[in-house]
């Protein structure tokens, strides 16, 4: 008796044109998409270190592992991850660390808001002394006189340098 053939289905989502796009130039399979997973690690101190309790899709239960700085607990949780639940890096989505400070999140949280809007102020800040420059040069003023009166130090020179960063980083005059 002959045991029928299975037929291979590839699913892919909205995210993966590339793939479709090669089956249908080449009439040939693609490799199949990978689907990610997100985990959440919560974060609590104990004892000088960071204790991560992971949890996410498809995970049994929770995983635990530990980092000595916050800014390690992602990696941390990639190596736990692919050591005790065999997840490939590529099957990895967002890894959210969520740290539990108890009574200093409030403090926390106000602090990132207040250097939040201290950040918008000055981009804000800069904005305006790169508009009032150019209206001031358009009016003939030279780079050094300009730079005075917009209290900018060292003449010219600053004026230049907040030109050239300004194209460098793709922004036009």
């Amino acid at each position: 008796m002959e045991v029928p053939r299975r037929t291979e289905v590839t699913v892919y989502t909205a995210g993966d044109t590339e793939n479709v796009r090669a089956v249908l130039r080449t009439g040939q399979r693609a490799e199949a998409p990978v689907t990610t997973r997100n985990f959440e690690a919560e974060a609590h101190r104990s004892q000088g270190w960071w204790a991560l309790e992971v949890t996410g899709e498809d995970l049994p239960h929770p995983a635990y592992t530990q980092a000595r700085r916050l800014d390690q607990a992602e990696d941390m949780v990639r190596d736990l991850l692919a050591l005790h639940f065999s997840v490939g890096a590529d099957e990895v989505g967002q890894i959210e660390v969520v740290p539990v400070l108890d009574g200093a999140l409030a403090e926390v949280s106000q602090t990132r808001q207040a250097r939040e809007q201290a950040e918008n102020v000055r981009a804000e800040a800069t904005m305006q002394t790169r508009r009032t420059a150019q209206h001031l040069k358009a009016q003939g003023l030279a780079q050094r006189d300009i730079s005075t009166l917009l209290g900018l130090r060292s003449g010219a020179d600053s004026l230049d340098r907040a030109t050239f960063f300004s194209r460098a980083r793709g922004r036009t005059r």
